[in-house]
């Protein structure tokens, strides 16, 4: 609030009034900026207050271009190296290349993963192939869409819904589309396989392949890594190392957000006698057994030797307990505070409107004064042109 803005009317006393009123705006700011203090206070020791707090695990992953991993807190304190050869791939087919008018395919029946599919009396090989396409996508049992082969034709593209040689399309009846032989790669003079860089065609090349630790593993999809507790997901071929840790930093950070939350209060607002009856409190909660130390003038250090030295089960219980009866105490602190502020609020408003009335009678009074002296100006004008008539007349 400017203070400045409340009244542009000066007077001694309404000065006055600003002045007090200022006070108790700079004080009410105060409070208000403790109580945000606190706020984050018990923000910082909210994470030890869940129960998964001190069972966190960490993940490193040397080279995240070729994969992703996550961990649950039940996962074991484990270090690997992954080498991906191979991700896990849809099944994709496509017929050899029709001419686009040509009508060989107008009466045509294909069948896929048990489903028939047919086309009778189609105007061109272009409406046949849309209208297979058409009635794959419709059954949901595979994708299909029809390629334009650069100027040499079209052709029909079907492609699995998952991955993995489970997965693989089984094709019938495909002989008129060139699809009597899925082990033969696809080239404009056959259909077969889409696949690149090999010359023949086999299931178990759509299964993901990596090497861990030397051994090998297979999965139809790109996730699966057989450790306990712990999601892989491959996104590349390539190599990493994944490993996964306890959490040590997680109590570190608790400990060091309380001590630097505290120094804050008490640099900047410990001069105040209700903020010191609060440090005094708080600091009885930051025990020494967890590496809090307070010098003479009250300031605060960590000492991780402490923390390092203690048994990390029983650091993170003893952390969980310093965290509830911070959050509380930070809890009832805020509404000291806030009750403080709004009270000062509620003397703010009552010296506003003083004010108010204040400037409101000075602003009457001079409007009265502006009047009269109208009058008297208009009374002295009259006078003045009398006194010339006077001396008109009297030859004076």
């Amino acid at each position: 609030m400017n203070i400045n803005s409340i009244s542009p009317i000066q007077s001694p006393l309404i000065n006055i009034y600003k002045k007090t009123m200022q006070t108790l705006i700079d004080r009410k700011d105060f409070y208000i900026s403790v109580e945000d203090l606190f706020q984050k206070l018990q923000d910082s020791v909210s994470p030890a207050l869940l129960s998964t707090f001190g069972k966190e695990k960490i993940v490193k992953i040397s080279n995240p271009n070729v994969a992703s991993a996550m961990a649950s807190t039940q996962a074991p304190d484990i270090s690997f190296n992954l080498s991906i050869k191979r991700l896990a791939s849809k099944h994709t087919v496509a017929s050899k290349v029709f001419t686009a008018s040509g009508k060989e395919l107008s009466n045509v029946s294909i069948d896929v993963n048990n489903n028939t599919f047919t086309v009778s009396n189609a105007e061109n090989n272009f409406a046949a192939l849309s209208f297979l396409a058409d009635k794959i996508n419709n059954s949901g049992v595979a994708k299909a869409y029809v390629q334009y082969n650069d100027d040499t034709g079209i052709r029909l593209v079907i492609q699995s819904n998952k991955t993995g040689s489970i997965n693989a399309l089984q094709i019938n009846n495909g002989d008129a589309l060139g699809l009597d032989d899925l082990t033969r790669i696809a080239d404009d003079s056959n259909g077969g396989t889409v696949f690149p860089d090999v010359d023949t065609f086999s299931p178990d090349l759509l299964d993901a392949k990596a090497l861990i630790n030397e051994l090998t593993w297979k999965s139809h999809e790109n996730t699966g890594i057989p450790i306990e507790e712990i999601t892989v997901t491959l996104k590349a071929t390539g190599t990493t190392t994944i490993s996964i840790q306890q959490d040590k930093d997680s109590p570190r950070k608790i400990i060091e957000n309380v001590a630097a939350i505290y120094q804050t209060i008490k640099n900047k607002y410990g001069n105040d006698l209700t903020v010191r009856n609060a440090l005094y409190t708080l600091r009885s909660l930051m025990k020494t057994e967890l590496g809090f130390e307070f010098d003479k003038e009250g300031n605060v250090t960590v000492n991780y030797g402490t923390i390092d030295a203690m048994d990390y089960d029983i650091l993170i219980e003893k952390i969980k307990n310093m965290a509830q009866n911070i959050s509380s105490f930070a809890e009832e602190r805020k509404h000291l505070f806030q009750n403080t502020a709004n009270n000062y609020s509620q003397r703010i408003n009552q010296y506003k409107r003083i004010i108010d009335k204040q400037t409101k009678i000075l602003q009457e009074q001079q409007a009265l004064l502006k009047y009269r002296e109208s009058v008297y100006t208009s009374m002295q004008y009259q006078l003045q042109m009398q006194l010339t008539k006077i001396k008109q007349i009297f030859g004076f």
